[in-house]
């Protein structure tokens, strides 16, 4: 993990918790406990879903999805402002790291992120998107779903149907 994403999670936890991090207790959550705090935002993604695929993945733009994220956890930012060059980021990273949880999950790995006991939900989410994903370096080859060629498979439909 990032310094700054580091510090970001310490500002967070002091000021959901209204003291220091390092008076905080930390629980261990698994892959599955960790992908239920990363679910609800999918409703984020949900409607813009059809426009983000037709749009590649673009590395010059991870900054500017690390600020996305920044926002979120300090603002509450709702990213309906960004462009969807960023939120193309986004979705990578949140699928990445969906894919990440399951992994572990199905490996029986009861300890994939450890948070601050006392944490709201909401609280929880943004750690879990701030810990997963801030600064993320993919673990999967991302997948450009923006050129995907859906017609040639079914050719021999046109020609029957002309």
């Amino acid at each position: 993990m990032s310094p700054k994403a580091t510090k970001l999670l310490e500002i967070l936890c002091e000021t959901e918790l209204k003291r220091p991090v390092e008076t905080a207790q930390f629980a261990s959550l698994s892959g599955y406990e960790t992908l239920a705090l990363l679910w609800p935002l999918n409703e984020r993604f949900t409607p813009r879903m059809a426009q983000i695929k037709t749009i590649s993945y673009r590395k010059q733009f991870e900054k500017a999805a690390d600020n996305a994220i920044e926002d979120f956890l300090m603002k509450d930012d709702d990213w309906s402002e960004i462009p969807l060059v960023v939120w193309r980021v986004l979705l990578e990273r949140h699928n990445q790291a969906i894919i990440l949880c399951v992994a572990n999950a199905l490996a029986n790995n009861t300890e994939l992120m450890h948070i601050p006991v006392g944490l709201s939900r909401s609280a929880q989410t943004k750690f879990a998107v701030v810990y997963l994903c801030y600064a993320m370096k993919l673990p999967y080859k991302v997948l450009d779903e923006s050129q995907l060629d859906i017609e040639s498979p079914f050719e021999y439909l046109n020609t029957r149907l002309q």
